[in-house]
């Protein structure tokens, strides 16, 4: 069984970047990356080909994904992105 986690609101790529920014005090951005841009950064990584497409692959199947959970009762969670970012994010970019 898997336990769906969801905060109390949905938000877009550019929404948690704006939400991680302010709570990290650093910018943070939305950075599309296509395929082969992918698959660049893998080989020079030194990953296999194999492993290369694989990724790419998942990559690319969780394009357009909706969530398997959906959201309800038992799967939205009260805490919010920016005060959970704040409090375990935060002290770690500040060691």
């Amino acid at each position: 069984m898997v336990q769906a986690v969801h905060g109390p609101e949905d938000l877009t790529f550019n929404q948690v970047a704006q939400i991680l920014t302010e709570a990290l005090g650093r910018p943070v951005r939305l950075n599309l990356v296509s395929d082969d841009g992918v698959r660049d950064a893998l080989r020079a990584a030194g990953l296999p080909p194999s492993a290369v497409e694989g990724i790419v692959g998942m990559t690319a199947g969780s394009r357009g994904l909706v969530p398997e959970q959906p959201r309800d009762l038992l799967t939205t969670t009260p805490t919010r992105l920016g005060g959970w970012a704040h409090a375990h994010l935060r002290p770690l970019l500040e060691r």
